[in-house]
């Protein structure tokens, strides 16, 4: 899932975003132009055009509930 420029959770942490709670998915990285962050902090701030690997329930999650 790509974090477009009007995505709420731009510069929020994953805490603060809360998937986990919210949709019942878990973060387990972030790639992040030529990078890619496995298993990141809670406190890693999230970033315009970061793509999110995620695992949780297919159903749960779609672009348009971010």
């Amino acid at each position: 899932m790509a974090l477009e420029r009007t995505n709420p959770l731009i510069n929020k942490t994953l805490r603060e975003a809360n998937l986990r709670q919210k949709y019942g998915i878990l973060v387990i990285g972030i790639i992040r132009g030529e990078k890619t962050i496995i298993n990141p902090s809670p406190d890693e701030i999230l970033r315009e055009n970061d793509i999110l690997v995620v695992i949780g329930e297919a159903g749960k999650l779609t672009a348009q509930n971010l």
